[in-house]
């Protein structure tokens, strides 16, 4: 299905304003499913034409990102980057994090391919932000999820308040 538009949902992507064929002048997107929603892909259309894809759930599934589903999940540091390793001890993400001053303001999360799977923007009030926490973003930088948090005296998130996963309600994801 192809759609003007799209928002997520608990880790889903959700067309806005379905389309039975890609915009022939600017963008539109391609949500393709199969019947069970394992495996969910995003498409850029460019007028009317593939450019690439955004989304693909193989590479990264924005469901798993609940702690309940990390829970055999580790982490190796290297000097520039964190690997990521699940419970079969197989590299499945790799993070590379940018800093401002000793705050780390982006996370850069590839796939094991060394394809860009999405990106975590970190927030702090003490740096001017609205909130403390973190906002996941798509390739297509379209919010996926906002946690919350307190913050110690280091300014460092300690004790989650809020996440949310319904970016329909989420007016402030958007940088």
């Amino acid at each position: 299905m192809f759609a003007h538009d799209y928002t997520w949902k608990e880790g889903r992507p959700l067309p806005r304003k379905k389309l039975s064929t890609p915009l022939e002048n600017g963008p539109s997107f391609k949500i393709i499913s199969d019947p069970y929603h394992k495996h969910i892909t995003v498409e850029l259309y460019q007028n009317g034409r593939y450019e690439c894809t955004i989304y693909d759930s193989s590479l990264l599934d924005f469901r798993k990102l609940k702690p309940v589903d990390q829970t055999g999940w580790s982490r190796e540091i290297l000097d520039d980057k964190v690997i990521i390793r699940d419970m079969d001890d197989r590299v499945v993400h790799i993070e590379v994090y940018e800093f401002e001053d000793n705050f780390c303001r982006t996370c850069k999360v590839y796939s094991p391919h060394n394809w860009l799977t999405s990106t975590h923007r970190l927030y702090y009030q003490a740096l001017g932000d609205p909130f403390n926490g973190v906002v996941l973003f798509d390739n297509y930088e379209k919010p996926v999820l906002v946690k919350k948090y307190k913050v110690n005296q280091k300014n460092e998130f300690t004790e989650l308040i809020q996440e949310d996963w319904d970016m329909n309600k989420v007016s402030h994801a958007k940088n």
